[in-house]
């Protein structure tokens, strides 16, 4: 079975034809959002599939590039908003505070926890993460050290 996409002249009309205007002009993106609430685009680029936050996309679209070791911000707090006009570049510390003054947690697990996770060996990657009200994938990731690597295991300095 061969699945038809719909061509677009740009990726401005791409990205406006898949999201939907909310009472507070957010862009609010219509596919599925991902894990994180984020939403994504999926491009190709050099003959592969890529996949993408769709509010840094639609920033680079609409604003120009994304300037090196900075973040796009959400100053409307929702998270598959991609209306450029909410969205501006500031540091990862300016991220954080705006998550922070916007009454969000950071992460759900604390360090303890990953040593935890990286301990439990015996156990389903999904029984652990129902644990800890992650999702699978989390703890696999969590596992192999691509989300807080910088946490030691337990007995290790």
């Amino acid at each position: 079975m061969t699945r038809k996409c719909r061509a677009y002249a740009n990726m401005a009309e791409r990205l406006c034809a898949n999201c939907e205007v909310d009472a507070n002009g957010c862009w609010v993106w219509q596919p599925r959002p991902g894990v994180w609430g984020y939403a994504y685009v999926y491009l190709w680029e050099a003959g592969r599939r890529r996949t993408r936050l769709a509010h840094r996309v639609s920033y680079e679209t609409f604003k120009g590039p994304i300037p090196e070791k900075l973040e796009i911000r959400h100053t409307c707090h929702n998270r598959p908003c991609i209306n450029p006009d909410h969205l501006i570049v500031g540091t990862r510390k300016q991220n954080m505070l705006d998550r922070t003054l916007a009454g969000r947690k950071g992460s759900k697990i604390t360090p303890a926890d990953v040593r935890h996770i990286r301990a439990d060996g015996r156990r389903p990657y999904a029984v652990i993460a129902a644990d800890y009200g992650i999702n699978a994938s989390m703890v696999s990731h969590i596992k192999t050290r691509r989300y807080w690597p910088d946490v030691a295991d337990e007995g290790t300095k």
